[in-house]
């Protein structure tokens, strides 16, 4: 098996599942708030970023 650290593995311990699992991201309880990675988005849906973070090459999920 290939792992690598950018990748997360889950396994079912119920075999073959063949269910639509959803991961959402949660706010920390300490501080109520988002992790880093996590942008706001515009009552279209669109992730506001700002030229920062179009030009970082990083990855980001939106809040919704």
């Amino acid at each position: 098996m290939n792992m690598d650290k950018n990748n997360i593995v889950l396994r079912s311990v119920y075999g073959k599942v063949i269910d639509k699992y959803i991961l959402a991201v949660s706010k920390n309880p300490v501080t109520g708030r988002y992790p880093d990675c996590v942008r706001r988005v515009n009552s279209m849906g669109d992730m506001i970023l700002s030229d920062n973070d179009r030009n970082s090459g990083e990855i980001f999920i939106p809040e919704n």
